[in-house]
């Protein structure tokens, strides 16, 4: 079966076959988070699940960007992989700090202005307490239950990225809109401002393996499968 045109972007000479590939879809799901789904105007600071992930490591860059302070979870494993490979002004460690606590303390009691969250909607619903007056919540994995009053009051709000859903909406500019996010990721690669963080390639018949890998939780950045035609 062949890809609907819409999703296709050109992949340019200076970005290996190997990087665009690690870029989707995981590039483009972090796109959403940081420059689809959030209002970033006034937006100072943000947290950011799970940097050594993917997803995670992907949307630390594209805050980074827009001059954001980033701060990112991780486990204890995984902190000084986070520290090696991404410009974040701090990691913190959830299997060893409280999260909630340790965002205050950065802050200054504030909380953040953005939250993107990568784990669950159970986390998502801590993360409300970390967010700031006005500030904004976006989830790729689950929806939390909200407290309308305290949404309200705190005038937060919550966004859901569904990556796959244009393919199903009937909507021709959301579906045209994979196209034009993937070419602008892969322009930012080959410009240099954006690492795929390709952690392993595997030949196609370590694939099984890889897959197991990826299920136990240890794997940093992205795994690429190369088949040899």
């Amino acid at each position: 079966m062949s890809s609907p045109t819409y999703e296709l972007a050109r992949i340019p000479d200076d970005v290996s076959y190997t990087d665009a590939a690690g870029l989707l879809c995981s590039a483009l799901t972090a796109y959403q988070t940081i420059n689809r789904k959030p209002n970033l105007n006034n937006v100072h600071t943000a947290l950011i699940h799970g940097g050594s992930g993917a997803v995670g490591g992907i949307a630390v860059q594209l805050a980074k960007m827009h001059g954001l302070t980033v701060f990112t979870t991780c486990s204890t494993a995984k902190v000084d992989y986070v520290r090696k490979h991404l410009d974040v002004d701090a990691v913190i460690d959830y299997r060893k700090e409280d999260v909630t606590e340790r965002i205050g303390e950065l802050t200054d009691g504030l909380g953040v202005d953005l939250v993107v969250d990568t784990v669950s909607g159970a986390e998502a619903e801590k993360d409300f307490d970390r967010l700031a007056y006005n500030g904004q919540l976006v989830t790729i994995v689950g929806v939390p239950n909200i407290d309308s009053d305290d949404m309200f009051g705190r005038g937060l709000s919550m966004a859901v990225v569904n990556l796959g859903g244009a393919h199903g909406s009937g909507d021709s500019r959301q579906q045209n809109d994979l196209g034009t996010m993937a070419t602008d990721v892969f322009e930012m690669a080959s410009q240099g401002r954006l690492d795929p963080l390709i952690e392993r390639i595997l030949p196609f018949d370590e694939l099984v393996d890889g897959l197991k890998t990826l299920a136990t939780g240890k794997v940093t950045g992205k795994l690429v499968v190369s088949l040899d035609i």
